[in-house]
Parts: C-alpha cells; sequence; structure tokens
C-alpha cells in the first residue's frame, strides 16, 4: 500500500470542511461579524465597523467576478471539447 493512501480521504475531508465554513459564513456572515465588532473596545469599534462595511462589497464582486470567469472558461473548455469531438470519449467506448 502506498504511503499516501489515504491523501484522498484527508484532501475530501478538508474540501467538505472548508464548503460547510462557507455555507455557515454565507447564512449567519452578518451576524458573526457584528458579534466581533461587539467585543471590540468602544473606541476601535467605529473604525472596525467602517472597514468592514467597505470590506463587504469589494469581497463579493470579487468572488462575482472570479465566479463568471469560471463559468465563461467552463463553457468555452466545454465547446471546443465538443467541436473537437473529445469529450465524454471515455463513456462513448
Amino acid at each position: 500500500m502506498s504511503g499516501l493512501a489515504g491523501v484522498g480521504g484527508i484532501t475530501k475531508a478538508k474540501l467538505i470542511t472548508v464548503l460547510a465554513i462557507a455555507f455557515l459564513l454565507l447564512l449567519d456572515g452578518r451576524r458573526i461579524a457584528n458579534w466581533c465588532l461587539d467585543r471590540l473596545p468602544p473606541d476601535q469599534a467605529p473604525r472596525a465597523r467602517e472597514v468592514c462595511r467597505r470590506i463587504y462589497p469589494a469581497t463579493g464582486g470579487y468572488i462575482a467576478g472570479n465566479l463568471l470567469i469560471s463559468v465563461v472558461a467552463g463553457t468555452v473548455s466545454f465547446v471546443t471539447l465538443v467541436a473537437l469531438n473529445w469529450a465524454c470519449t471515455s463513456v462513448r467506448q
């Protein structure tokens, strides 16, 4: 047995963990952020809230842009492979 036999399971577990955390942050992200900001000293809270207010739309735009690029790249790849008759060659056998 290879020394890397368990790597696939570990990688799948990490992927599932990351996806679960991302899902939960999407559901409760604002509540978690507010909870964290409420624990700051009163003199630092207004600045931290302003920084968070500016970061949120920038991060959303970044994610939306990456999603769009991924969809376009996947579509172009699929259309190219179908046009060259390379897609799903293992399924056709």
